[in-house]
């Protein structure tokens, strides 16, 4: 891709215009009920740092965060609490205070 290539237009516009579509190509818009579900549930790559906690590990922490707390003289969670039952626990191997409780008040629903 050239320099001129990129003027006047954003990676995502670049992005949206290359990816691949189904039907004729003509660059025409497609209908939604004309694409496969695939590719109507398909995104475009995010900016950033993929995420290193899977959906699976996310799930892990809630459902331990919704476990009274057994081990541990609290009363309830907070986010150092939780970041180091879940490293006890071997659920990840690494996690901030903060990051673990903005996994439990957004979930995963502000990452994809």
């Amino acid at each position: 891709m050239t320099r001129a290539d990129c003027a006047g237009s954003s990676r995502w516009e670049r992005q949206e215009r290359d990816r691949p579509r189904s039907g004729s190509g003509s660059g025409q818009a497609v209908s939604l009920s004309d694409l496969p579900v695939e590719e109507r549930l398909s995104d475009l790559p995010r900016p950033g740092r993929p995420s290193e906690i899977s959906a699976q590990q996310i799930c892990q922490v809630v459902a331990m965060a919704c476990e009274q707390p057994k081990e541990r003289p609290i009363s309830h969670w907070t986010g150092r609490e939780i970041a180091d039952e879940v490293m006890r626990r071997g659920i990840v191997s690494k996690i901030s205070p903060r990051h673990a409780a903005g996994v439990l008040k957004k979930g995963i629903s502000n990452r994809i």
